[in-house]
């Protein structure tokens, strides 16, 4: 079946708390992301970058609005499915499992699923390949424990591919490294969207990796600009 080509696309999206405070954080938001491409998502704190990222990613909610994924709407119904076969997270502090391998850190989302992930098995060969492809194939039975933290986020970004997602959503995903560790995660993250032909989403505060993406977005009093 030919996939959309639009992956993402939220049409007027609304998020007001009203507890302990009314607070109208979300006014409207449309964002399209196509097959291929990367989107960043910048603003001051407390904008509401992260609340945003998780409503796209069927984490949270919106008060108002439509979400669809590769062209299907996102209904409370179907959207633990949709997050399971076609979304991956990756996140500033990694998330990792520290005293389970690195292999085994990169095989939970197929564990998850309930696939076969013994040696041989499909699941095991492509973990395997994510492994090379962020270049950490000879720390495969390290504990996660045992990695530096730009090592870490290249277990991470390698569990997000695992189970072949078509977005990859990313939260200030180099806010933890130093420059150096900070642009090659970048540059990683960047050629895999695009070798792979998956879609970015990340929240950053790095206006560099923000100028790298195909298209930048500023948070600001409740709009996407």
């Amino acid at each position: 079946m030919k996939k959309h080509p639009q992956i993402l696309q939220a049409c007027n999206i609304h998020k007001r708390f009203k507890k302990p405070l009314d607070l109208y954080l979300l006014k409207g938001i449309d964002l399209t992301v196509k097959r291929g491409e990367s989107a960043a998502i910048v603003g001051k704190s407390g904008q509401g970058k992260s609340t945003l990222l998780h409503i796209l990613g069927t984490l949270e909610s919106s008060t108002t609005g439509d979400l669809l994924i590769g062209g299907e709407k996102v209904s409370f119904i179907n959207k633990s499915r949709i997050r399971n076969k076609q979304l991956a997270f990756i996140f500033q502090s990694f998330h990792l499992f520290e005293d389970f391998s690195v292999l085994d850190n990169i095989l939970m989302p197929a564990k998850i699923a309930r696939q076969d992930t013994h040696p041989g098995s499909d699941a095991h060969q492509k973990a395997m390949e994510d492994l090379v492809a962020v270049g950490l194939e000879k720390r495969a039975h390290f504990h996660a424990k045992l990695l530096s933290g730009g090592e870490k986020q290249r277990v991470a970004i390698a569990r997000a591919l695992c189970n072949d997602p078509d977005l990859i959503f990313a939260d200030e995903p180099t806010g933890n490294l130093d420059d150096e560790t900070s642009a090659q995660i970048q540059e990683l993250l960047l050629n895999c969207v695009k070798k792979n032909n998956k879609a970015l989403v990340v929240v950053t505060h790095d206006t560099a990796f923000a100028n790298k993406c195909h298209t930048c977005y500023n948070l600001e009093n409740g709009i996407l600009l």
